[in-house]
């Protein structure tokens, strides 16, 4: 009943969400239920009328919220360098799971003639020397920006071996730390960089958008 019903599903995204449910009190009269959304992976959309795959890749899988939550909201050095050193460390992880991805989606029926392209990360703190709180202080915007670099070398090095047998199928577009320059956030102030392409915190309410481009920030990307 609760399934055929499908009362938490609002339709808005039908392609890309589905909802599951389970009761946990049934009576005579009500039914409580709690119902679970999910979410289709991006890659079962590539089938092999899709000719060209655009993404980015790898703030995720290197810990991006405790990044954010530990350097930019909470401003604590400690918590800031461990987040640091844990997404360095995680690296060559990220960089498989690039490449198995990109078997996954060949696998799933990608053409040889489609093309594959990788957009890297802008910077998250303007260049500014930003220092989060502690004994000692830690240069958290330093330390966020070099880890950026560090992370965009690891990205830029799978188009190599995602082409082994592929040949010019994927391209990494380097230039996106250039192209925002001068347009980071700056944690420094409430106000921030009045100039930001990056959402930074209280900008807005739904805080899953802070640290994310914004419009000017998307239409960025997109040139």
């Amino acid at each position: 009943y609760l399934a055929e019903e499908d009362f938490c599903n609002t339709q808005a995204f039908p392609d890309e969400e589905f909802w599951t449910y389970e009761a946990t009190s049934i009576d005579a009269d009500t039914i409580d239920y709690d119902c679970t959304r999910t979410l289709r992976p991006q890659a079962d959309f590539v089938t092999p009328d899709v000719d060209l795959v655009l993404f980015t890749m790898g703030g995720n899988d290197a810990g991006f919220t405790n990044i954010v939550t530990q350097c930019f909201i909470l401003k604590s050095g400690s918590g800031c360098e461990g987040t640091i050193e844990t997404a360095r460390g995680l690296l060559p992880e990220i960089r498989q799971l690039l490449l198995d991805g990109i078997a996954g989606i060949r696998a799933a029926g990608l053409r040889e003639d489609a093309k594959i392209v990788q957009l890297g990360y802008p910077y998250l703190q303007t260049d500014n020397d930003y220092v989060a709180l502690g004994l000692p202080p830690y240069p958290a915007g330093d330390e966020v920006r070099s880890l950026i670099d560090d992370g965009t070398d690891a990205l830029a090095s799978v188009s190599v071996a995602a082409n082994a047998g592929h040949a010019g199928q994927m391209t990494f577009v380097p230039g996106i730390k250039e192209a925002f320059a001068g347009h980071e956030p700056d944690a420094t102030t409430p106000v921030g960089n009045p100039d930001r392409w990056v959402n930074q915190v209280g900008d807005g309410t739904v805080t899953s958008l802070w640290y994310h481009p914004n419009g000017l920030g998307q239409s960025a990307y997109a040139a």
